[in-house]
């Protein structure tokens, strides 16, 4: 690990803590458990990390691959839970379960053609099991983001402040972690593929950044969804209480 990582990686803890303690001094974390849990899930991901590095630095590639897996399955998770907040600020009780899916086969279908395959060469069999395991999930990171966004605009749900700027966030990141998975095929050992590394850390930075600006100066509303669960309108009206926050956003 160079001075530089080491830096980013400080630098992402101190942006992670600052983003949680704003998460639960605006009391978000009820309305996003799963984005909250997954900021802590990267907080002590970074710090055992480090920590797994510099004792165990043997051991880091299989710590990492079960981190990623983790990563992965909480991601998919904070997608869902931002697709429950859309139907309940929207009044919808529920959604076809088999319109995501069928929206996710060509969302993923497009996403694995864009991306390259190719397996560097002299790469051990764990390595090279490690390097297909984060192609994988880069592009199923991005189809599912991919699907939401379609989703969300088929059933003409509109989006509320908080959860468009968490969408928006988590939609830099599935872009920027796409695009590096293509380069890192054209660069697939050298100084350039760690610093590929280092450039998708700093777009994560910002990101953090992004959320912390986003959440620091939102509105003064409360922007709690509604504690019972909504009943759909009648002939396809959508109803709003007087809580709701007027200010509703399209993602596509």
């Amino acid at each position: 690990m160079t001075a530089l990582d080491t830096a980013l990686t400080l630098t992402g803890i101190v942006l992670t803590v600052a983003l949680l303690a704003l998460l639960i001094r605006r009391r978000a974390f009820r309305e996003l458990p799963l984005f909250t849990a997954n900021l802590c899930f990267e907080l002590f991901g970074e710090i055992a990390e480090c920590a797994v590095l510099y004792l165990f630095p043997d051991r880091y590639l299989c710590f990492y691959l079960i981190t990623v897996v983790l990563d992965a399955l909480l991601y998919f998770c904070v997608l869902a839970e931002l697709g429950r907040n859309l139907l309940r600020y929207n009044r919808r009780a529920s959604s076809p379960q088999f319109l995501a899916i069928l929206l996710f086969v060509p969302a993923a279908l497009i996403t694995f053609v864009m991306a390259k395959w190719t397996l560097p060469a002299g790469r051990s069999p764990l390595s090279g099991f490690y390097y297909l395991l984060m192609r994988a999930y880069e592009i199923l990171q991005f189809a599912a983001f991919l699907t939401l966004a379609w989703w969300s605009d088929l059933q003409k749900l509109r989006w509320p402040e908080r959860e468009l700027r968490v969408a928006a966030g988590l939609g830099i990141g599935s872009v920027t972690l796409l695009v590096i998975a293509i380069l890192h095929t054209r660069w697939a050992a050298g100084p350039v593929y760690h610093l590929l590394d280092q450039a998708s850390v700093v777009i994560y930075l910002i990101v953090l950044m992004y959320w912390l600006h986003g959440f620091w100066f939102e509105s003064s509303q409360a922007q709690e969804i509604p504690e019972r669960d909504a009943v759909p309108a009648r002939s396809g009206a959508v109803r709003h209480s007087p809580t709701d926050s007027k200010r509703r956003f399209r993602l596509a």
